[in-house]
């Protein structure tokens, strides 16, 4: 009988803590924002290509492939930089936290429109998830 009951109790035990463990999950580990908010980040990166051969000021914009880290993510802008020769891009997502989701990545691709950029030569440098940079050197942008 005391070892059936010592079985109840360890079994009281480990469902309490299984439950606690899963109902404060909200997809940030202690960051301490309610469920279903969240602020931008960074994503997976993998290749930055020109679209066309040759641009103008008006007209430079750059396709983006990578992935979203899963389902939950869903694009929401690119940070465009322009210091001197260089353009930094960061393209960032908003992530639902209040969706379950498998942690699957989903591939992502968007166009980048870089807007006032001078007459010149340019490196472009895309960061994305986990301090991954990808860039291109010499994308020309002519009068």
């Amino acid at each position: 009988m005391l070892e059936a009951c010592l079985n109840t109790r360890s079994l009281l035990v480990a469902g309490a803590f299984v439950f606690m463990s899963c109902s404060n999950y909200n997809g940030n580990v202690d960051s301490g924002k309610p469920a279903g908010k969240s602020d931008s980040q960074s994503i997976y990166v993998d290749t930055v290509e020109p679209t066309r051969p040759s641009f103008t000021a008006e007209q430079l914009s750059l396709r983006i492939k990578g992935n979203l880290p899963s389902p939950a993510y869903k694009f929401d802008r690119f940070e465009v930089k322009v210091k001197g020769r260089e353009i930094a891009i960061r393209p960032l997502a908003t992530i639902d936290t209040s969706v379950m989701a498998a942690q699957v990545l989903v591939p992502f691709e968007q166009v980048c429109e870089v807007e006032n950029v001078k007459p010149g030569s340019y490196e472009v440098k895309v960061y994305g998830r986990g301090g991954n940079v990808v860039s291109i050197e010499n994308i020309k942008v002519e009068d």
